[in-house]
């Protein structure tokens, strides 16, 4: 795990998963909403704290393929 401090914030909706497994819960967060990329675990997930606080994964896969752009 690897500590980080990136300030994006999302050009689509992306889901955003309650742990680092897929089969975890997920939510969608929507267009527009900024979001602090607080770590990673340098393979697939990225850890974000969302705009109300709260913590959650995004993966990887999405997160670099041009969802975010820096603010």
């Amino acid at each position: 795990y690897c500590e980080t401090s990136w300030q994006t914030y999302t050009r689509k909706p992306i889901t955003i998963y309650e742990s680092n497994q897929l089969s975890s819960k997920k939510t969608k967060y929507k267009t527009g909403l900024p979001m602090l990329i607080v770590g990673t675990d340098l393979k697939e997930w990225v850890k974000v704290q969302l705009e109300d606080g709260k913590y959650g994964w995004g993966y990887n896969k999405k997160v670099y393929s041009h969802n975010y752009i820096p603010i």
